[in-house]
């Protein structure tokens, strides 16, 4: 099942930029050290859904900020190899017409 939240006010910015910390970038604007590893800032490109997706789930589980979440995401895809075909492979078009 398809989760799509309805859009908030203030996900629907002209930018739809979220500002994650990740650890691997071709442009690295700052890095952070911390317990878990140095991190390294980039700017993502984002759709309102994935704000969304992204604050429910900061909201549900307790997660610090929006790029722990992304983190989280990434982390899993690293450690499940066999699901990267699923995620990948797949076409995926839910906004188009």
């Amino acid at each position: 099942m398809l989760w799509l939240p309805p859009p908030a006010a203030n996900e629907l910015a002209a930018t739809n930029v979220i500002q994650s910390h990740l650890t691997h970038s071709h442009r690295p604007q700052q890095e952070q050290s911390s317990m878990a590893g140095t991190k390294t800032a980039l700017t993502v490109d984002v759709n309102a859904e994935h704000i969304g997706m992204i604050n429910a789930s900061k909201e549900k589980y307790g997660i610090a900020d929006e790029g722990k979440v992304v983190r989280i995401i990434m982390d899993y895809l690293i450690t499940n190899p066999g699901i990267h075909d699923t995620v990948f492979k797949d076409v995926r078009c839910l906004r188009c017409e």
